[in-house]
């Protein structure tokens, strides 16, 4: 192995070296914000009521797009399936 060889190595060790610095950087400040966040009880709430929101327009949304299906789930696969022929 030459010695440019070991430099080439060097060069991309110390990158993934700066790189994971960066990313251990980026969770601290992260686990700061999250921690920020737990210490007031308001924030949390709020966030739980964001989610519960979230969570409760994706189910609407499921309910209205299967709501439509007029199909007997217990029809046969070939009575329930629409096949689109592409040309």
């Amino acid at each position: 192995m030459s010695e440019s060889d070991n430099t080439g190595s060097s060069d991309h060790i110390a990158e993934l070296q700066s790189a994971a610095r960066e990313m251990v950087g980026a969770a601290r400040g992260l686990l700061d914000a999250v921690e920020r966040v737990l210490e007031d009880d308001e924030r949390v709430a709020a966030f739980v009521g964001g989610l519960t929101d979230v969570l409760r327009s994706a189910s609407d949304a499921v309910s209205r797009a299967t709501a439509g299906d007029e199909t007997d789930p217990g029809a046969p696969a070939e009575d329930r399936v629409q096949h689109i022929v592409v040309s």
